[in-house]
């Protein structure tokens, strides 16, 4: 987040809270990448236009307040929380 903070165009793995982070803010890599789609969408960064515009994109995105550490620490806690309590998806029956 910092450095979408600073202004600078983000490359992420496309899969799991990253790609829901920052889909349509960043460059997504495919789900498994190869070295060739790493260097593809670095590639694309050289290209001034979409690197301001992606840029512009990812310090929008790190400044969402949705997304500020303590929305994001009281959310964790609650999750925590509630699966500790056996309340979490998945968690009923289970013990150590």
């Amino acid at each position: 987040m910092e450095h979408a903070a600073a202004g600078a165009a983000q490359v992420v793995p496309g899969r799991g809270a990253t790609a829901e982070i920052w889909r349509g803010a960043a460059l997504l890599l495919p789900p498994d990448p190869s070295p060739e789609d790493v260097a593809v969408a670095l590639a694309a960064l050289n290209e001034p236009a979409r690197r301001r515009t992606l840029a512009a994109a990812a310090r929008r995105r790190a400044s969402d307040p949705a997304l500020a550490p303590e929305p994001v620490a009281a959310a964790l806690d609650r999750v925590l929380r509630e699966a500790v309590a056996g309340r979490a998806i998945g968690t009923r029956g289970i013990s150590a």
